[in-house]
């Protein structure tokens, strides 16, 4: 007998000395499941999976770490905890679970087909962007945890499903089955949800940074404070490529995608990281920043690139921060998406994903609550651990079109607002725009909290910070808007970046674990003079159940005792679904919803205050917790201007600052002589008002301040800041070797003018002038780039820099009298070479000249290398006139004798030359050994190795097989052929299957055109010898274009060491969903070795991957080798059914035997000729898909020929 475990009295007691709720909460709806027996629990082998059975276990209480310890040591697996005491449970069939006897198990129960729907698939309510041709439709099968996902891909292949993509780490699966099998995939037993996939992603698309005051932390004067995200790794997913704009300068990681949908993520990137290089108003919040850029489509397995690849960029490239401002439906609840968010977080404790809350502020998404409410747009953006963003404007005002909460389960959301409205950001090329919606709220916040990650850095000694603080800090020092404490329109608040940096500095956080009824207390000394105490507990909650419609999992009660030993609860909404209830300002209460909780105590006493953490129910434990606090006193905080500034007379600029309360009006005014005299800007401003639009005096200054006062108190900027003109009509006069010439416009008031250029990162200061005329010098313009100027005025004032302008590489207006320029290279060319074919040695060198000076150039000095090697100098004797070009053929070639990769390099060299970046030029050239084949020679690609589908263009190397070879990618062509199996990424374009076999795991080649439009890839075949006896040889091959988008595809043949170009007309245009074949006739090669080029060229867009498949060359007429006077013809070949066979001059009955690849008979007759000829017809459209062989038998001999079914 198996000892059972005995609880004791004193824990079942203090956990539940309340009446418990044994209902589950899924969306299918709320039941409450019949206690049982376990006795009585019966078993189907229909549910066996690998020896396991797959049932809900419900518990009378919540189950300690040594119960789950005493089940998994049984080899019963708990996981997937759904409320109310549920977990999904893992049972082995050999062990008999009435042994357990377990007093705390309540109800042992199926996982029936209804239970595992999502609500819009039980009610036949199909999402429309699910919906595929053929009546199917895609969805997401997640699987239990303890099968071998790969096991799980096949049984579904076999079930008849298209397996897209498969998330080991969350064993999710991405599907296409038919819709009328819907419930027989629900009723598989090794799956335990499915829901709609998720809609195709949509964007959500100086006053951000200082609202933020993300200004306060990253200052412009000296000794104030530095975060701008130096060191921080920011990911944005968003619409492609970014740029170009000089605002990204040496700080992108990289750009891990290729195609380029517009502006949005550029705006996006601008507001997280731009240096303001261009515009100094166009700086972001972490200018400091680096930035990876990922790409939003439905190639990818998630639909968000980042999301794919964080597990090995957070490593390899320390991203901490993701920002995505898109949308995937509408409130659509915890889908899986939104579970791999917070599985993510979990795993990864740095990481925090950033959201825009959505642009659908009015719409009714059926929370319940009518317009207006419950429309956060996207099931990823409802992750618990997350932060999704609402948009104020610069007012602090909420959009109107700024997505509400509650999410779907009532939970707060969203979480903290920004500003994105009318933002000013970067768009592509080198330019600016305004930008409104939470896409633009999303990445302000991202930007902050990349400060807020240097900040804890530098203070602790270079290590992260955990998300789940930097989350916590922010959310407790929220600047309240619209009700007071949280509420389901701005959530926390919009962001105070000033007030979250001061809990790091100051240390005003602890953390600590927590386990199923556990209880733990610390202390909190508050000092004297704190108009309010903030006390925020957060976890990063354990992943939800796909399917249940109560997503927190381990619930925390958090309550706070005053030295009075009042007993302070945390702040609660109503998430009724009803507008009254929703708008309700928060009240204290028991928080049974939410995975973070916060008290705040108005003019508190000094003295200790504990805080009290109850493991009220951790089913998934121990828990990790964070406590902030915050002391705000009613100092009143002056945030913009707040020193160093460069600020344009009569120039609106809007003054900020922080104040405690709403009692009382503001004073503001402004000084221009370091405070010796003030100014009045306004009185009598709003006790609520925390903003004030001011246009700045006409004056020169570089002791400006402003000081804001109410009542007894005021506060002043830290540091002087400037006010003084911005240089118009700046431009560049010329341009030669080592320095430049710049003009610009007077600026009243300005003792002198710096300019400055484009460095590594920033604009650099590289020159000063008292006129209005400026020569730099010592600096290098063989490349062009850009400029500014701004002015200087007395007492140390400093303007603001000009909007930057290009300037071209030398020469620009710049007179050179000698340059000889090494223009390119004619040959060796760079197309790789195969030793089968005769190889020129010496091989001719020629390169092309040009003298771009003013005078003629004779002796000029001419050489070249080969890899590394001693050069060949020449001399070219000329002369060659200003403004001409030459060809030069070297008398000595290069011996290119083995096969290796050559390097060329071949420069001038002349005595009055004054230019040398453009005197060389360098290429290669590769030979490669290839055997030569005989006929007959099929390729259907079976034996490769699969190579990856992600959009990387010519980043991605795929090797081939069997001979085949890609030329290089970016030196040859632009991008390879990749061996695939199943579809492709991008829906509407590319196979479904290949063509021989004709399977979803057969094999083929295809050109991967996602942002990578208009891209040549080249594919060359191994050496094949068209032998002298053959009479008519000719090669077939299979080729897919589908796609509105397609582009070209042309077929080359080398021979006699010449490439003979577009043998057969060019393939171009869609060609349908299908495979088609072509033709393509040898017997001008006949006796000649030949090498096949398939030179396929990407489309216009996204629609054009192009494939081929089965390429084969044989003599449909040769008898190989046979008795000439007896021709035979099989024909088509490869077929789709009915294959013709004829042959002539036939002097006997004649057997002909078919047969499959394993030998088995599929067709067997003895046909007597008519006349010496045989025309027949073989059917084969009840055969597989394959490979098969024709034998012909009669008194000549016998022949043999290969056969293609499709």
């Amino acid at each position: 007998m198996i000892k059972k475990i005995i609880f004791s009295i004193s824990l079942f007691v203090n956990l539940h000395a309340f009446s418990q709720s044994y209902s589950i909460h899924l969306q299918s709806g709320v039941f409450t499941p019949l206690e049982n027996n376990l006795s009585d629990v019966r078993w189907s082998n229909d549910e066996l999976v690998n020896g396991y059975y797959y049932r809900f276990v419900q518990f009378k209480s919540i189950p300690t770490n040594e119960e789950k310890k005493y089940f998994a040591a049984h080899g019963i697996l708990l996981y997937n905890y759904v409320p109310n005491h549920v977990f999904m449970a893992a049972i082995p069939a050999a062990f008999d679970i009435t042994l357990l006897n377990e007093e705390n198990i309540r109800s042992v129960f199926t996982i029936e087909k209804n239970n595992k729907l999502d609500v819009s698939l039980a009610k036949k309510q199909y999402p429309s962007w699910t919906l595929k041709t053929n009546q199917k439709i895609e969805l997401v099968a997640m699987q239990h945890p303890n099968i071998s996902y790969t096991q799980v891909r096949q049984w579904l292949k076999n079930e008849g499903a298209e397996v897209q993509h498969s998330i080991v780490r969350q064993g999710a699966h991405r599907i296409i089955i038919k819709i009328s099998e819907i419930e027989k995939f629900a009723s598989l037993p090794y799956l335990y949800f499915l829901e709609p996939f998720d809609s195709n992603p949509q964007p959500d698309n100086l006053v951000g940074r200082s609202d933020h005051r993300s200004n306060m932390i990253a200052t412009d004067y000296f000794g104030g404070l530095k975060y701008d995200g130096t060191g921080v790794k920011i990911a944005l997913n968003d619409d492609g490529v970014i740029g170009p704009h000089i605002d990204y300068q040496g700080r992108l990681i990289n750009q891990f995608i290729g195609f380029n949908n517009g502006n949005h993520g550029d705006h996006c990137a601008g507001t997280i990281m731009s240096a303001g290089n261009r515009n100094p108003l166009g700086r972001g919040m972490a200018f400091g920043a680096e930035l990876g850029v990922y790409g939003v489509s439905g190639m990818f397995s998630t639909l968000y690139q980042a999301f794919d690849s964080i597990y090995s960029h957070y490593n390899k490239y320390e991203i901490r921060i993701t920002s995505t401002s898109y949308s995937n439906g509408n409130n659509a609840g915890y889908t899986s998406l939104a579970q791999l968010m917070d599985i993510h977080i979990n795993d990864m404790p740095d990481l925090m994903h950033v959201f825009s809350a959505g642009n659908a502020g009015t719409s009714d998404f059926g929370y319940g609550a009518g317009a207006g409410w419950g429309n956060i747009t996207g099931g990823h953006k409802q992750a618990k651990n997350v932060i999704a963003t609402g948009n104020v404007t610069y007012q602090d005002v909420l959009a109107n079109s700024s997505s509400r909460g509650p999410a779907h389960d009532g939970r707060i959301k969203p979480d903290i607002c920004a500003v994105g409205t009318n933002v000013l950001s970067t768009i592509d090329p080198h330019n600016y725009a305004n930008f409104t919606g939470t896409s633009m709220a999303c990445p302000g916040i991202a930007g902050t909290l990349g400060q807020l990650y240097q900040a804890y850095k530098e203070l602790n000694n270079g290590n992260n910070p955990s998300s789940a603080l930097i989350k916590a800090c922010v959310l407790n020092t929220g600047d309240d808007l619209g009700n007071p404490g949280p509420d389901y329109k701005h959530g926390w608040g919009r962001i105070n970046a000033r007030r979250a940096y001061s809990i790091i500095k100051n240390n005003q956080y602890l953390s600590d674990m927590i386990s199923q009824g556990g209880n733990k207390t610390h202390v909190i000394t508050v000092p004297n003079g704190v108009s309010e105490l903030r006390v925020m507990v957060y976890w990063h909650d354990f992943k939800a159940t796909v399917g249940v419609s109560k997503t927190l999992v381990n619930n925390l009660d958090f309550t706070l005792t005053t030295p009075s030993s009042q007993i302070v609860q945390p702040w609660v909404l109503d998430p009724t679904p009803n507008p009254v209830n929703l708008n309700t300002p928060a009240v204290q209460g028991v928080d049974t919803l939410n995975n973070v909780e916060q008290v705040t105590i108005a003019n508190p006493m000094a003295g200790n205050y504990t805080v009290t953490i109850n493991g009220t129910q951790v089913p998934q434990g121990p828990q990790e917790y964070y406590v902030v606090y915050e002391f705000v006193s009613d100092d009143l905080v002056l945030t913009y201007p707040s020193g160093g500034e460069s600020i344009v007379p009569s120039t609106q600029e809007t003054i900020r600052w922080d104040a405690f309360g709403n009692s009382g009006t503001f004073t503001l005014e402004y000084s221009t002589d370091n405070g010796n005299t003030w100014n009045t800007i306004a009185s009598g401003i709003a006790a609520s008002q925390r903003y004030y639009d001011w246009n700045p005096p006409m004056v020169v200054t570089g002791q400006a301040l402003v000081r804001v006062s109410r009542g007894g108190k005021s506060d002043v900027s830290d540091a002087n800041f400037s006010i003084i003109g911005v240089p118009v009509n700046i431009t560049v006069d010329w341009v030669c070797i080592d320095s430049m010439q710049v003009s610009y416009g007077a600026v009243s008031g300005a003792t002198g003018y710096v300019v400055s250029i484009l460095g590594n990162k920033y604009m650099d200061s590289v020159g000063y002038s008292t006129t209005t005329t400026c020569v730099v010098k010592n600096i290098n313009t063989f490349n062009p780039g850009w400029f500014s100027v701004h002015a200087l005025g007395a007492n140390n004032c400093v303007g603001r820099r000009a909007i930057a302008q290009p300037y071209q590489a030398v020469p620009y207006n710049c007179v050179i009298p000698d340059d000889i320029v090494m223009l390119n290279h004619l040959a060796p060319n760079n197309t790789t070479i195969l030793n089968c074919q005769p190889i020129a040695n010496p091989f001719p060198v020629s390169v092309t000249i040009k003298n771009a000076g003013l005078t003629p150039a004779s002796n000029i000095t001419v050489k070249y290398s080969v890899n590394g090697g001693s050069p060949i100098a020449e001399t070219y004797v000329g002369p060659i006139n200003a403004n001409t070009s030459v060809v030069y053929n070297f008398v000595q070639g290069a011996t290119l004798s083995s096969p290796g990769n050559y390097e060329f390099k071949a420069w001038i060299e002349h005595p009055n030359n004054q230019v040398p970046t453009n005197d060389t030029t360098s290429w290669y050239k590769n030979v490669v050994s290839q055997p030569v084949l005989p006929l007959p020679f099929l390729e259907d690609f079976e034996t490769f190795s699969l190579c990856a589908t992600t959009s990387n263009c010519g980043a991605e190397n795929c090797a081939m097989s069997n001979g085949w070879l890609n030329e290089f990618n970016n030196l040859t062509d632009s991008v390879d052929w990749r061996t695939n199996s199943g579809p492709t990424p991008t829906t509407n374009t590319g196979p479904a299957t290949d063509y021989l076999p004709g399977t979803l795991d057969g094999k083929y080649v295809y050109i991967e055109a996602s942002s990578c439009f208009n891209k040549p890839a080249e594919l060359i075949s191994p050496c094949i010898e068209i032998a002298s006896n053959l009479i008519a040889p000719e090669m077939s091959f299979a080729y897919h274009m589908w796609g509105s988008d397609m582009g070209e595809l042309h077929i080359d043949i080398y021979s006699d060491g010449v490439w003979n170009n577009d043998v057969i007309p060019v393939f171009t245009g869609d060609k349908g969903n299908t495979w088609n074949t072509a033709v393509v006739p040898l017997s001008a090669y006949i006796g000649k070795t030949i090498n096949i080029r398939f030179r396929g060229i990407s489309g216009t867009n996204f629609n054009s991957d192009m494939a081929l498949d089965a390429i084969s060359i044989t003599d449909p007429v040769s008898l190989n080798n046979q008795e000439p006077e007896m021709i035979m013809q099989l024909f088509p070949n490869p077929t789709n059914g009915l294959v013709n066979l004829v042959m002539y001059r036939v002097p006997s009955e004649t057997e002909i035997l078919l047969t499959d690849v394993n030998g088995k008979i599929i067709y067997k007759s003895k046909i007597q000729p008519q006349g010496n000829t045989i025309n027949t017809t073989i059917n084969l459209e009840n055969t597989n898909a394959g490979i098969y062989f024709i034998t012909i038998k009669n008194n000549l001999g016998i022949i043999n020929r290969k056969l293609l079914k499709f």
